[in-house]
């Protein structure tokens, strides 16, 4: 029939009929012209040597094919099987196929059924699996550095320079705590950060910055702004610089919000001023005694007090001693001993 045969040659895939006789024998006694195209060996190859086909299937994939048309065999279900085979080129391709059994009186065991490479299909559903793969790994990794953004003490900030001007890439939601300004609005427009700088400190600002950008060094700034609400903060970033093939200077790093420590600070050198100022109107002088190493220090310049030089005086407790009266220097020694 030439309809037949001519549907028969152009179908893409292989019509076959495969004979298994009762002692595991197989052998072809159909196959289509389409078996040329898929494995390149003609039909009438594979109907005197079923090997032509079998030698071309993967070892690795082999005893699953052998094992799956056994247990068809003996249940005279349907056979599918689907597995890696090499292609004409050498490379290796993915084949599929399906048929039924029927059982002959001398229990053989024939099955009709079909061939075809699914080579493309695989591929394009490998890529649908590593796409997958790859955006759960991104969505785990975004939720990983959201986490971290969130549980650090500081704002992520990614600022870009560009021709002495500046953009935010992005900042993570805490610098609302530290400037009172939302990250939109800061990654839309990074000038809105740097008008709230406190006017003494601006032109240092500038300064580092220009540093770290000429000598491509880390960036290192703390100063002071004013929030929307007047208020006045302290505030540190630590940086380091990335070149970009703009020519752009990208720096990534930590903006921490340092009011309380500042506060702190300044409280401990007015402490420490009132103290000074208090010893010298009163005349008193305090002092401290390195006993391994036999220095003293003096928060009052002994001169001061006893009308010497500090470097006479206040070096060592031998040399203290010297300036206490003869008949006293016992009375010393005993009450610091």
């Amino acid at each position: 029939m030439p309809q037949l045969q001519a549907l028969l040659a152009n179908v893409p895939a292989v019509i076959y009929q495969l004979c298994r006789q009762p002692g595991g024998q197989l052998q072809f006694t159909f196959v289509s012209p389409g078996a040329n195209e898929i494995f390149g060996v003609a039909s009438r190859a594979i109907l005197v040597n079923a090997e032509q086909i079998l030698q071309l299937l993967h070892p690795l994939d082999r005893p699953a094919f052998d094992h799956s048309l056994a247990a068809s065999a003996a249940k005279l279900t349907p056979w599918y099987w689907e597995g890696r085979y090499y292609q004409p080129d050498g490379k290796v391709g993915w084949i599929q196929t399906a048929a039924r059994p029927q059982l002959l009186p001398r229990g053989a065991v024939v099955w009709d059924g079909s061939m075809m490479d699914v080579t493309s299909r695989k591929q394009v559903a490998a890529a649908t699996i590593e796409q997958a793969v790859m955006a759960q790994a991104l969505a785990d990794n975004e939720t990983r550095f959201r986490t971290l953004t969130a549980a650090i003490p500081g704002a992520i900030v990614q600022l870009r320079v560009h021709d002495r001007d500046y953009t935010i890439d992005f900042v993570s939601d805490r610098i609302e705590a530290i400037t009172g300004l939302p990250p939109a609005l800061l990654m839309a427009d990074a000038h809105a950060w740097f008008e709230q700088m406190h006017p003494a400190d601006y032109q240092q600002l500038q300064a580092t910055i220009s540093t770290a950008v000429t000598t491509m060094s880390a960036w290192h700034f703390e100063g002071r702004l004013t929030t929307r609400l007047g208020e006045t903060r302290w505030w540190r970033i630590d940086a380091l610089p990335g070149p970009q093939a703009a020519g752009d200077i990208v720096f990534y790093g930590v903006v921490l919000d340092v009011t309380d420590r500042k506060t702190i600070e300044e409280a401990y050198q007015e402490h420490d001023r009132q103290l000074r100022m208090a010893l010298q109107v009163s005349g008193m002088g305090v002092w401290t005694w390195d006993m391994a190493t036999n220095q003293m220090a003096w928060t009052t310049e002994p001169g001061t007090l006893f009308e010497v030089s500090a470097v006479s005086f206040c070096d060592t407790f031998d040399a203290y001693l010297q300036n206490v009266h003869p008949s006293d220097r016992d009375l010393v020694k005993a009450a610091v001993s």
